[in-house]
């Protein structure tokens, strides 16, 4: 009855490596035995050292925790900290090496994986178990899928936040900042709009004449496709580093990224362009200055955070209708993305979803030149309601699970 109950408590929570390691526990205990000559019971504490990567998400602390309650050799082994300097240390040592978190998740594993030899991998329904030698040193690894299908923040390396806080609150920190440097932009701007107006779209007016086409009426302006495509490039350095910084993958990570962002884009101007059409209102994305710096600037704290572009409309119309929409739509993605990326783990999956979920939300921030300003203007109430269901989403998906 306790094991159903369990079960029933991690399906609703969205968990399923835990319940997969339910099912499959004794089977990792066996592989384990077979592999290093003895089970995973007490009197064997000190022959292994356990490191839990710093970067492991809440699903894998989840089941590591029930592992380790069933399991009491976890806690009472040796405990190594999630640090490069350690892997002397390691290298030294006769003890076998339990590894908690795969490469994205952990600094060590990361170092360990790329020199393992002799390596057997398995998947028990879920929870990945790697094993094989580094110099003589047996190595064991268990994550879940997405530790090794997934990309690590490897812009934490370079952050000038590194060091100062742990590693892995440096991402949410830099999204952080990212709000915090628009927040005294505005700020500035409302005051000196004159000395730095410049930097912002808000005084822009849509150009009636334009360089261009109609389909049935329906415009179709050269420079908002070229400002569409110049975004997606900004967005696509942006998440690229956030994801491959120093990584010899960085040039096959920005090409796919310029493919997704650019679909992502397009997709929703498109969607902006119809609903406008319809609604009879004149918009045009252009690219935002400030929103491209506060971009790029958010990936080198260690994540991206921000939306090279803008939309503009004619100061009597209001757009809040139709902004708030599209944005709920694409965040909806997002957050679509993240499950399947949940289940079925892929860089694809991964980018778009970070892609999806990072701009919508920033969008939605009702600070002026962004839409968040006209949504809010056309429904407070829909605004703050909305806001505080998708901020608490979005670091859920990006930070926590």
């Amino acid at each position: 009855m306790k094991k159903v109950v369990i079960v029933l408590f991690l399906l609703l929570t969205i968990i399923p490596l835990s319940t997969a390691q339910l099912d499959a526990i004794d089977e990792l205990e066996q592989d384990f035995k077979t592999f290093v000559g003895h089970d995973l019971s007490i009197e064997h504490v000190d022959k292994i050292a356990v490191i839990v990567g710093e970067r492991i998400n809440l699903a894998e602390q989840t089941a590591y925790s029930f592992a380790a309650g069933e399991l009491p050799i976890l806690v009472d082994a040796e405990q190594l900290q999630d640090r490069k300097e350690n892997e002397k240390q390691l290298n030294k040592t006769n003890k076998t090496i339990i590894l908690i978190g795969g490469p994205s998740q952990s600094t060590l594993t990361e170092v360990f994986y790329s020199q393992l030899t002799n390596e057997t991998k398995k998947d028990y329904s879920g929870i990945v178990g790697v094993y094989g030698f580094v110099n003589g040193h047996k190595i064991v690894i268990y994550s879940d899928r997405r530790g090794f299908e997934n990309l690590a923040f490897n812009a934490i390396e370079y952050s000038p936040l590194k060091g100062l806080i742990p590693d892995k609150y440096i991402p949410p920190a830099a999204a952080g900042l990212s709000v915090f440097l628009l927040i005294i932009i505005d700020f500035i701007t409302s005051y000196a709009e004159n000395i730095i107006g410049f930097i912002g779209t808000k005084n822009k007016k849509i150009k009636k004449e334009y360089k261009g086409t109609q389909i049935k009426g329906f415009p179709i302006r050269i420079r908002e496709l070229l400002a569409i495509m110049g975004c997606a490039a900004i967005f696509a350095v942006a998440i690229t580093w956030t994801f491959a910084a120093g990584t010899t993958g960085f040039a096959r990570i920005l090409a796919l990224s310029m493919g997704l962002s650019s679909l992502i884009f397009f997709m929703t101007e498109l969607i902006r362009m119809i609903a406008a059409y319809r609604n009879h209102l004149t918009t045009e994305f252009v690219i935002y200055p400030l929103g491209a710096i506060v971009t790029l600037l958010s990936a080198w704290f260690g994540m991206v955070f921000g939306n090279p572009g803008n939309v503009i409309s004619e100061e009597d119309e209001q757009p809040g209708k139709v902004y708030y929409v599209i944005m709920i739509v694409v965040f909806a993605i997002g957050v679509a993305l993240f499950l399947y990326n949940f289940f079925r783990p892929t860089e694809i999956a991964q980018i778009a979803m970070t892609t999806a979920s990072t701009f919508s939300l920033f969008e939605f921030i009702p600070l002026s030149p962004l839409n968040g300003k006209d949504v809010f203007e056309w429904n407070k109430g829909a605004w703050t309601i909305t806001f505080l269901l998708l901020l608490p989403i979005y670091v859920l998906i990006n930070f926590v699970l």
